[in-house]
């Protein structure tokens, strides 16, 4: 399926992908059919490939976390959302995949109800709340999904009240 120039480019940048990263649509379109063929390795090795060639755009490097959420690879996942932080300290979505990372760490269930302090589900609020206060115009749909993966990570961790707010 071709990309719409005038969709909310993939980066999360709340620009047009015609005005953003218009030179990755090709890329970003092949990416998409390996993942839609069921291929995530295949579009991760794409992506990495094209990183070590210097095509480095911020839509490749959001895809490639999230590809290594969905694969389960959590510690690449914190690196290259490290990377994009970095780059990209204002990007509301960059901070949507951290909580997205956080979220995704599996922890013990509580049946007090409470958080702990460095709890996975306390640190993923707080990179969903950074998120948040980084959304100028409309919300990115990485950061929609956070929202819902940081309510999962509240339901689990067994703090029903916040889960539901989220959720």
């Amino acid at each position: 399926m071709a990309l719409d120039p005038y969709a909310p480019c993939p980066c999360g940048s709340g620009k047009k992908l015609k005005f953003c990263c218009a030179d990755l649509a090709g890329e970003i379109e092949k990416i998409q059919r390996m993942l839609e063929g069921d291929q995530p390795r295949a579009a991760l090795a794409h992506i990495e490939h094209l990183i070590a060639k210097g095509q480095a755009g911020r839509s490749l490097i959001d895809m490639k976390a999230a590809i290594e959420v969905a694969i389960g690879d959590l510690n690449a996942a914190e690196h290259t959302v490290a990377e994009q932080l970095r780059l990209e300290p204002q990007n509301p979505s960059a901070h949507a995949q951290a909580a997205i990372v956080a979220a995704s760490v599996e922890e013990p269930y509580d049946p007090s109800g409470s958080l702990r302090p460095n709890s996975a589900a306390r640190v993923a609020v707080g990179h969903l709340q950074d998120a948040l206060e980084r959304v100028e115009e409309s919300i990115p749909a990485r950061v929609l999904d956070a929202v819902g993966a940081v309510g999962q990570a509240l339901l689990g961790s067994g703090d029903l009240v916040a889960a539901r707010a989220h959720l």
